[in-house]
This record gives C-alpha cells, sequence and structure tokens, in this order.
C-alpha cells in the first residue's frame, strides 16, 4: 500500500473472517503491529476463541516493517525515568498514527464489512503507538493492547512531565480497555520495570479498565501468545460475552427473550452489533444446539421465533434458512415452508453453492406433509 503520510510503501496483511463471502454482517477490526511476528498468532488466537464463543468473528490488519530501523522509526521515543533511555531518533509516531487513520482503515472500511469498533496491538517499541493512541483525549481505537511494555518510559509517550503511571492513575475511566504485559525475564533482568505492574494490579486500576499481566517463565517475545490470550479473555470475559446457555437447559427457560436481552445489553456495552454463535464446538452452546433441544422438548413454535430472530442478525445464512426451512415444516407450516426455501434457492445462486440435493431434499420433505399436520 502507497501512503502519502509515510512517503513509502508499507505491506498489509489482511485476514477475513470464515465465510465472510458467504455473510452479510458487518466485522469490528483489530490493527496489528509487528505483524511479521503477531498477526498469524492473533489470528489464530482469536479464531479459536471465536469458535468457543469467546471472541467476535474480527478482521485482522497487520502492518508490517522491513527491518528494525523501520520499526523502531514509528514507535514512539522512550526515555526512562532513570537509567538509560532508549531514544529512537527518526521516531516519527504521528506520522504512522496519520498512516493507519487517515489511510489504511479508510481503505478498509470502504472495501469490507466493518465495524467501528476497533483494538490495536503492538510489542516491544510499537507498544509504545498502543499508548500514543490510548493517551490522546480521545483515543481512535477502542480497545488497546501493549506486549513486552516498559512502564519506566517518561514524558516522551505525550509530553507529560510525569511517569507513564502517574498518566494512567489520572486517565478518564472513559477510555476503555488497555492491556500490558512483560515477560518474566525481562523483570529478572531488570527488576525495576516490574514495579509499575505491581502498583497498577490494584482493582483501582482494573476498574478503569487498564490491566497488566507479567508472563510467567517467559523471555521478551515469547511472551506474546499467552499475553494476548490473556489480553482477549479480559476484553471479553466470559462470564460477559457467552449466554449462560445451561440457564436455558430448564424446562421452563424461554431461550429468546433470554437471548434477545443478552445481545442487546452486550451490544450497549461495546457498542457495536454482536452477533449469537450458530455453530459450535460446544453444540448446545449455540443456536443450533438450542434449537434442537427446544424441539425435543416439542416447543416447535418457540424454536422457530428463535431461527427468526437469528434470520433477521444473520441474513442470508445457508445455515438459518436451511433450519428454518426444516422447521416451518415441523409446525405444518407449508406456506411459510416454501417461502424459506425460495430465500435458501435464491443465497444458493447467489453465492454459488452446490447445494442442488439440499434443496430437492427439501422440496420433497414440503410436498409430502400433509396440511392438518399442526404442531
Amino acid at each position: 500500500m502507497d501512503s502519502k503520510f509515510l512517503q513509502d510503501e508499507r505491506r498489509i496483511d489482511l485476514y477475513l473472517p470464515e465465510k465472510y463471502e458467504d455473510s452479510t454482517r458487518n466485522y469490528p477490526i483489530v490493527v496489528v503491529l509487528d505483524s511479521n511476528y503477531l498477526f498469524d498468532l492473533t489470528v489464530s488466537i482469536l479464531k479459536n476463541r471465536w469458535r468457543r464463543d469467546l471472541a467476535p468473528q474480527s478482521i485482522v490488519v497487520g502492518i508490517q516493517a522491513r527491518d528494525a530501523n523501520e520499526r523502531f522509526g514509528f514507535a514512539s521515543p522512550v526515555q526512562r525515568i532513570h537509567g538509560e533511555g532508549v531514544i529512537f531518533e527518526q521516531s516519527k509516531p504521528d506520522k504512522m498514527d496519520d498512516f493507519i487513520q487517515k489511510e489504511l482503515l479508510p481503505y478498509i472500511d470502504a472495501e469490507y464489512r466493518t465495524q467501528h469498533h476497533r483494538t490495536i496491538i503492538g510489542m516491544s517499541p510499537t507498544a509504545t503507538n498502543v499508548v500514543y493512541d490510548y493517551l490522546k483525549k480521545q483515543p481512535y481505537f477502542n480497545a488497546h493492547i501493549a506486549l513486552a511494555a516498559d512502564f519506566l518510559a517518561t514524558p516522551s509517550f505525550n509530553g507529560s512531565p510525569y511517569s507513564l503511571v502517574f498518566d494512567l492513575s489520572n486517565s478518564q475511566s472513559d477510555k476503555g480497555f488497555i492491556f500490558f504485559s512483560l515477560a518474566s525475564d525481562d523483570v529478572l533482568k531488570e527488576p525495576d520495570r516490574g514495579t509499575p505492574f505491581q502498583i497498577m494490579s490494584k482493582d483501582t486500576y482494573a476498574n478503569k479498565g487498564i490491566h497488566t499481566f507479567i508472563a510467567p517463565k517467559t523471555e521478551h517475545y515469547q511472551q506474546a501468545g499467552i499475553s494476548l490470550e490473556r489480553a482477549f479473555s479480559l476484553l471479553y470475559p466470559i462470564d460477559l460475552w457467552r449466554p449462560d446457555y445451561a440457564s436455558l437447559w430448564s424446562e421452563d427457560s424461554n431461550p429468546l427473550d433470554y437471548l434477545k436481552n443478552f445481545y442487546s445489553e452486550l451490544d450497549k456495552q461495546y457498542q457495536m452489533q454482536t452477533y449469537p454463535l450458530l455453530e459450535g464446538y460446544w453444540t448446545r452452546n449455540s443456536i443450533v444446539g438450542t434449537v434442537a433441544l427446544m424441539n425435543e422438548r416439542k416447543n416447535y413454535k418457540a424454536a422457530l421465533a428463535l431461527l427468526q430472530w437469528t434470520n433477521s442478525l444473520l441474513s442470508d445464512n445457508q445455515t438459518v434458512l436451511t433450519l428454518l426451512t426444516e422447521q416451518a415444516i415441523i409446525v405444518g407450516d407449508r406456506e411459510l415452508a416454501n417461502q424459506y426455501l425460495n430465500a435458501l434457492s435464491q443465497v444458493v445462486v447467489k453465492q454459488g453453492s452446490n447445494s442442488s440435493e439440499d434443496l430437492k431434499r427439501l422440496k420433497t420433505k414440503i410436498n409430502a406433509f400433509k396440511p392438518n399436520e399442526q404442531r
């Protein structure tokens, strides 16, 4: 990608969620600095978490650096409270900022279906770019992940006469989420680096969305994997992000009301459109599993209503339309079954899917039941 701000080219890595082309939904964005090292790791962790309903499907955008000089050149310069400073003389964090916000993401927004919920990840020198955005009066990103971070940094982040710990202590609580990690080996080599992490491990920081983590038994770069997993588990905590499907297993539960309310509250919490997991590794913890459970209890019309709500969120989804057609057959509504079969046929043609046998099977089932078989 050519950039007028960087006055050069940058290689951009891009990951689109599974079945992106077959969906109509919009996705949050995760921007990865140090993409050469962190891109595959980030994609892998997010994919595994999404399949377990522990994170949203996301578009991941990675920015590569050709060499160490280029990497250091766009990180924020770091100066320490005491000891040696790490000064990147050619540092231009404002240029990288402009490139991301005025060129790269506007292009991604124009070309792909995105939501305006954005996460940025950086490591070691580029962790300072993450903090650079966070300390703005109005951060561009909603969530910030700074791996292998150096808390001994001073004013060079934002011109403040105080330490970074002081700046974070006095930051506003509405800035969203920021996560700092450090390797245990870094603390072993420089014990002072761990002191700010101990200070900021207090609940008063966590309540502001500021989280710290020293990865045990790791070195500077190795900590990235365990730290990313920890960061996403805090950004999307299981008790907040994943529905309590076990509570739906009782006979008197109303899954539709519960799930509609759950995702409505989640939308408000994250300020983005969130979606239920259609199918997962543990089937019952999903829409498909919940529909099967409702049919076992002979709650056929309630299962149909749940699928109709799911279809309003996941339109043009072949699995949902197939299930809707089958559910309409189960409740004995031939007209509705044909309606969903026609919608499914149009999606199959549009997406170029080879599902002709499934369409024939459904048509045969529709013609086979009698009009008085209402359930």
